[in-house]
């Protein structure tokens, strides 16, 4: 999953400290997930508010872009393009 290899990212990029994170298995991988509280509040906000915009049909474009927070740099971006089916076939989403 993607929100398993961004958060694995963030350890190796140095932008989180090592022991905010534990070791999973998922999707038949063992990959490293975040145990800072807060971080995850904030990702389920930004992500129900992204359910909520795809729900509706308000998206076509997201933009995730992570900053140092000292420097305002930007260490990582990426964009993800949407495109919504006309959903007769509903039953097999996810």
């Amino acid at each position: 999953g993607t929100s398993c290899t961004r958060r694995e990212s963030r350890f190796t990029s140095g932008i989180y400290q090592p022991e905010t994170f534990k070791r999973e298995t998922k999707y038949g991988l063992t990959v490293l997930t975040s145990t800072d509280k807060g971080l995850l509040n904030y990702l389920n906000q930004v992500m129900a508010q992204v359910d909520a915009w795809l729900t509706s049909g308000d998206i076509q474009r997201f933009v995730v872009v992570v900053t140092g927070i000292d420097s305002g740099e930007t260490l990582e971006r990426w964009q993800f393009n949407v495109t919504l089916e006309d959903g007769s076939d509903s039953e097999n989403c996810l």
